[in-house]
């Protein structure tokens, strides 16, 4: 720290009221104030991280550093004054919040009053008087060692010694769903799915229905035609219990697709995907994703539109009490950690990806693995392994599952996605317990699969 009295030049910030300066030496940039990415478990002084001249800190309240508020609530978004301050030297992986910025003026060495502190946490460290003021005069190093919170002490949250995380420029992509059907690979947007159910043991058959109609069900007392896909496109069909039902919407009607087997859930760049012209004879393929040197067809309108086509009739020629019905549920995602399966509510997954590199984060909780970005977005990377007590060991082909928890990103790191599935609520039974991290129990497969649903909630609770 430079000697107060040695001081040439300050930056002067307001606070309220209160008049404060700043070495100008440590100042880089004067900006206003970007979107930030909340710590987990970090305490309110620390807003977050964000994206600065393409370079990822960590930005502190000025406000709630020189109180020691500790309170959580938040900043009004119409402070047009408010400006961030990015450091260079050893603070250049922080950056603070002010109310306003004034002006830089130079110091006069003989109006500086050198302020003794009494403690570590005296951030004042001098008086300067100009034009009838007096200004108070803060060292950096004193203001960021005031965080309230054990484990976040030093003023750089990113671990010096990690991988610097890139900010991506952000670009246009469509999300699908992957699954095989034979030895080929098939997608289909996102856009056109509802839901995702395991095949029903019985269909209520269509006279005169074309060969790849399996029939029909009622879903939520609505009347979808089922067609095994694998019979359309031409392969040999092959029944597991890991065929699945896609439920699809086209032209305000349901149609229930069978698949082989469910791989992922995907974003693409729009410019890695060739859409089929409207002419294009093959109605089967609506489009070509690029992927690792590998080709996968899209599933799109075309084909749900040439299936209605067909078997235009058949909402007319069934009555509701005549169809299998399948029982309404809810849908799950579930996983491998370890050899054991788990699963997580679907309404909590925005997406689930590839693992990649995680930068850790210096003095966060052992729960917090550290930070990935993705398409940008900067996000917590948890370990449902340390909440549990085991062992993390490394898989090939990780994957990550992306959650969203009250407007918070967070992810985990899985083994694999076993399934994405909707299960009746008659397979799904609470778990009573308050000292657990898990909700409920599925039984599926007639109760010879047991998987335990985690409770989000109580899991970021317990981990904070």
């Amino acid at each position: 720290m430079v000697n107060i009295m040695e001081l040439q030049e300050i930056l002067i910030i307001k606070n309220g009221e209160i008049t404060y300066g700043i070495d100008t030496s440590y100042i880089d940039q004067i900006l206003h104030v970007p979107s930030f990415t909340k710590l987990l478990f970090s305490p309110a002084s620390v807003l977050g991280l964000a994206s600065v001249s393409g370079k990822i800190v960590t930005c502190m309240d000025f406000s709630r550093l020189i109180s020691g508020d500790s309170s959580d609530s938040s900043r009004s978004d119409d402070r047009e004054n408010d400006r961030i301050l990015s450091f260079v030297n050893e603070y250049q992986s922080s950056a603070l919040l002010v109310d306003s910025v004034v002006v830089t003026i130079e110091l006069d060495s003989s109006k500086i009053e050198k302020v003794e502190t009494t403690s570590e946490n005296d951030f004042v460290v001098g008086h300067y008087h100009h034009n009838g003021e007096i200004i108070q005069i803060v060292t950096l190093e004193k203001l960021f060692n005031n965080i309230k919170l054990d484990n976040v002490e030093k003023r750089s949250i990113i671990d010096s010694s990690s991988k610097e995380i890139k900010v991506e420029v952000l670009a246009d992509k469509e999300r699908f769903l992957l699954f095989n059907m034979g030895s080929e690979e098939y997608a289909v947007s996102l856009d056109i799915l509802r839901e995702i159910i395991v095949v029903p043991d019985e269909f209520t058959p269509l006279a005169g229905a074309s060969s790849e109609v399996k029939g029909m069900i009622s879903l939520r007392d609505e009347l979808i035609i089922v067609v095994d896909l694998r019979s359309y496109y031409g392969f040999d069909i092959k029944n597991s219990d890991k065929n699945r039902v896609l439920i699809t919407y086209r032209e305000g009607k349901k149609i229930a697709l069978i698949i082989d087997e469910i791989v992922d859930i995907r974003d693409f760049e729009t410019k890695k995907i060739d859409k089929m012209p409207a002419n294009f004879q093959d109605s089967k393929v609506s489009g070509i994703i690029h992927h690792d040197r590998s080709l996968i067809s899209i599933v799109g309108a075309s084909v749900l539109d040439d299936i209605l086509e067909k078997n235009s009739y058949f909402n007319e020629e069934v009555e509701t009490s005549q169809l299998n019905v399948v029982e309404d549920g809810r849908e799950f995602v579930l996983f491998k950690l370890g050899e054991e399966e788990f699963a997580l509510e679907i309404d909590y997954v925005s997406e689930i990806i590839d693992a990649m590199d995680i930068t850790k984060v210096s003095d966060s909780s052992d729960f917090i693995l550290g930070l990935v970005n993705i398409r940008g977005k900067i996000v917590n990377i948890g370990s449902l392994y340390h909440s549990l007590g085991v062992e993390q060991k490394e898989y090939e082909n990780r994957k990550m599952i992306i959650c969203e928890h009250k407007n918070m990103p967070i992810g985990f790191c899985v083994e694999s996605v076993t399934d994405i599935l909707n299960i009746s609520h008659n397979n799904i039974h609470d778990e009573k317990s308050s000292d657990t991290l898990f909700e409920s129990i599925l039984h599926l497969n007639n109760g010879e699969r047991i998987v335990m649903l985690f409770d989000l909630e109580r899991v970021l609770k317990e981990s904070a």
